[in-house]
């Protein structure tokens, strides 16, 4: 199973590379120019956590579209507060096209969701506030084929 985990915040980054048994070191980063003219600082990071579970870590959602367009995620944790395009454009890009409206969406932010966005694909929404390591592993395995 590969899960894409799109996050600009450096200390989730750094939890979701705890929690899913990811060396810091691995992390590739290169300074890319997006579409918008701006200039961020890209981190992806690639780890497994078991012979069946496989991690990639994004900084934003452009470089996250990109690599979607190589390989297709199993699942995708967004979340909906990014710097550039917003998780709301990523969650329209991926219903625009067959193969990625399949995906399923969670998505986890710091501010409170009440909307239904399960017309974006949305299955689980995690608050940063009250969000509990286990709820995101048990919504993983129970994605799991």
């Amino acid at each position: 199973m590969l899960i894409y985990i799109i996050d600009d915040d450096p200390d989730w980054q750094g939890f979701y590379r705890n929690l899913f048994g990811c060396p810091s070191t691995s992390i590739l980063n290169s300074r890319e120019k997006s579409p918008a003219g701006g200039i961020f600082l890209q981190a992806l990071q690639s780890c497994e956590r078991t012979d069946s579970l496989k991690v990639r870590l994004f900084s934003d959602g452009v470089s996250a579209m990109s690599a979607i367009d190589d390989q297709l995620p199993d699942a995708i944790l967004l979340d909906m507060l990014l710097i550039g395009p917003a998780g709301t454009s990523l969650l329209a890009e991926l219903q625009s096209y067959p193969d990625t409206a399949k995906i399923p969406i969670a998505l986890i932010s710091g501010v409170d969701i009440k909307d239904d966005l399960s017309g974006y694909g949305v299955s689980k929404v995690f608050n940063k506030a009250t969000f509990k390591p286990e709820e995101l592993l048990q919504w993983i395995s129970k994605l799991a084929p």
